[in-house]
């Protein structure tokens, strides 16, 4: 995790200058290290750029398709925060984590911590 923050592209692209990308969570083991890795430095109204983006203008959940910056795959594992993704204003493409650990999504130039992670998860 950064010290720093910027906005989601700012922070996608300070970690693609370094070979990395935004870090992406697939399963609740992984949503839970996060979660762990940030909570205490981070206050209780700030979130962490996670590497989920929606730029297709979906006006509901059920016609969002969230994908990873890392491999452009599809987001299969979403522990939404209640009432998420909302898109408020037709302005939230971008995934944040907030500080009880689901996720959310948010107006992309909002600037917050952020985690990146190796571009490849090779198995």
């Amino acid at each position: 995790m950064q010290v720093v923050q910027y906005d989601w592209f700012k922070a996608l692209k300070y970690c693609e200058d370094r070979n990395l990308t935004l870090a992406s969570i697939r399963s609740k083991e992984e949503n839970m290290e996060v979660f762990e890795a940030f909570k205490s430095i981070i206050s209780k109204e700030e979130a962490v750029w996670l590497g989920g983006y929606n730029f297709y203008n979906c006006k509901t959940r059920r016609d969002c398709v969230w994908r990873w910056t890392g491999d452009r795959s599809e987001i299969t594992y979403t522990p939404w925060n209640k009432d998420q993704p909302d898109n408020t204003d037709d302005r939230e493409y971008c995934l944040d984590m907030v500080p009880n650990g689901n996720f959310n999504d948010l107006d992309c130039y909002k600037p917050y911590y952020f985690m990146c992670e190796n571009k490849c998860r090779c198995y």
